[in-house]
């Protein structure tokens, strides 16, 4: 554990008065951070595309 985890180990979630309940500017930002990539990553999750997985196709050759 680096000293940047250990700095922010004890930070809730991010909610608007955070600022109210003594939290750092730092911290909240994290906060904000961590927020903001959980819920990118859940948008994510929820609109995968399927893989394509299989190709067709089809050629023609004519010889004279």
């Amino acid at each position: 554990m680096n000293i940047q985890e250990q700095y922010f180990k004890g930070v809730p979630d991010y909610y608007p008065s955070m600022y109210l309940d003594g939290y750092t500017p730092q911290q909240i930002m994290y906060a904000v951070r961590n927020k903001m990539i959980r819920e990118y990553k859940k948008r994510k999750m929820a609109t995968v595309e399927p893989e394509i997985t299989e190709f067709k196709i089809t050629s023609e050759v004519k010889v004279k």
